[in-house]
């Protein structure tokens, strides 16, 4: 077992190995006695150069390693992209399926040179985070690395904490509000599950979960946000889940799901410890802009998501810069270190995303408001404007704000009048309808049928 006295040595090592001739000849290889160590810090802390290229090499080169090993590391990772090497911006590209025409070999005569345009669609993904954190390590932060065995180590995981778990849990924060927002600006699917509170729902949950998996491997419009034709490889599905969740999901669950190949591994099952829980006020700074906090019914409403099956590439994650630069200030005797991290952070709009959900979603009801209801008088030609609105609760699609609008005159009606309604509400009727007559208008829910109103008008 690596102890800190034996990572502060091996530290120390791995510096003087990849040091300049000056330093190397400076310094003595480390060992665990404490008199080696506190007689490398005296010359270290004797010199201002060598000072410089122990911090410089300790930020630079160790840090990064130590962060992989001790310290927090974003659950979302693996959804990262990598680094953007030209420009500030990702474009997606995507082309939709091809229509199948009818043999006709008369009108081929007319058609064979005609154009068709292939149904391309594309989205970019702009540089939207360009942040950085400093820290400074002053004189006797440095003195103190060389009072014990520990003390390399314990410098280390001073500057790392300050910096890269730094930046590491506030991109974890804002891959958090991506799915979030999503949710709430109903961009995403929504499966609706028992709350998990037993091995019942639980196993509720994994069915639902598995009829997902296995439709998101067909071809379809459903479980992307711009309804193009796509499908995802059980090889790119992952799964989110809240930690309150992971037991009921285990790693059976995910061979039963993705495959034997997942039985003995965690790697497609991501926890984290909630999808309501962003801190706003690190947000805000994180993105450079004012992200308003979500409302106490949306954040319910995200308390009630009980898990997210999400194809890789819906995340769009991608660095344009991370990188730390190094500045010793002679004014105070302390060294700053700047870490620069620039990212694009968004998400796919044609990639599939499925978001299983406890608690009421969707539409809740349609009513008509019956002061737009318009009075009919016989013999006269009129139009109005009918309105109505679906009550929406939980987490639901765009689409459940949208209705369909229909009309009906009564079959026992004695006028030869007519109606019609286009999808804005705006009802048209002739002059042909006879007093007692009917006309009756329906409003409809477009994604659940279900949910509807009617108001029908008696002709004066």
């Amino acid at each position: 077992m690596q102890t800190k006295t034996n990572v502060s040595v091996n530290v120390l090592n791995r510096i003087r190995e990849s040091a300049s001739t000056n330093y190397q000849t400076a310094i003595p290889i480390a060992t665990a006695d404490a008199g080696v160590l506190r007689g490398i810090g005296k010359i270290i802390m004797d010199s201002p150069n060598l000072q410089n290229e122990f911090l410089n090499a300790l930020i630079n080169r160790i840090g990064k390693v130590v962060i992989k090993t001790r310290l927090f590391e974003n659950p979302l990772k693996p959804f990262v992209k990598g680094d953007l090497e030209y420009g500030e911006s990702i474009e997606e590209v995507f082309i939709n399926l091809i229509d199948a025409k009818q043999y006709n070999a008369t009108a081929s005569e007319d058609t064979v040179f005609k154009r068709e345009i292939p149904d391309v669609r594309s989205q970019f993904h702009i540089l939207n985070s360009e942040i950085y954190y400093k820290t400074s390590v002053g004189r006797r932060e440095l003195e103190k690395a060389f009072l014990s065995g520990e003390g390399v180590y314990d410098l280390v995981e001073y500057i790392v904490q300050k910096m890269y778990v730094s930046a590491s849990y506030d991109r974890f924060l804002i891959m958090k509000y991506l799915i979030a927002k999503a949710a709430l600006d109903g961009t995403v699917n929504v499966s609706s599950v028992a709350n998990v509170t037993d091995e019942a729902s639980a196993r509720g949950l994994l069915k639902a979960i598995k009829a997902t998996s296995n439709d998101f491997e067909i071809l379809s419009t459903e479980f992307n946000a711009a309804g193009v034709y796509n499908s995802s490889d059980k090889a790119d599905q992952y799964l989110i889940i809240d930690n309150k969740n992971d037991a009921n999901l285990s790693v059976d669950a995910l061979a039963y799901m993705f495959g034997p190949q997942f039985a003995n591994s965690d790697s497609k099952k991501i926890r984290i410890d909630g999808f309501d829980k962003l801190d706003f006020v690190r947000l805000n700074k994180a993105l450079g802009v004012e992200v308003d906090p979500f409302t106490s019914d949306e954040l319910a409403a995200l308390g009630n998501i009980e898990a997210v099956l999400v194809d890789w590439s819906w995340f769009q994650i991608y660095y344009k810069l991370f990188e730390t630069r190094y500045l010793e200030n002679p004014e105070n005797l302390c060294e700053n270190t700047w870490l620069h991290v620039w990212t694009i952070y968004s998400r796919s709009m044609f990639e599939n995303c499925v978001i299983f959900a406890s608690g009421t979603n969707g539409v809740a009801s349609v009513a008509i408001d019956d002061s737009t209801v318009p009075t009919v008088t016989h013999g006269v030609a009129g139009s109005a404007t009918i309105a109505a609105e679906a009550t929406i609760t939980g987490l639901s699609p765009k689409q459940a704000g949208v209705l369909i609008y229909s009309v009906a005159t009564g079959v026992s009606n004695t006028g030869t009048g007519k109606a019609t309604i286009d999808q804005d509400g705006k009802l048209t009727w002739t002059n042909g309808f006879a007093a007692d007559d009917t006309i009756t208008v329906t409003v409809t829910s477009a994604i659940d049928s279900t949910k509807t109103d009617s108001a029908t008008i008696t002709v004066a």
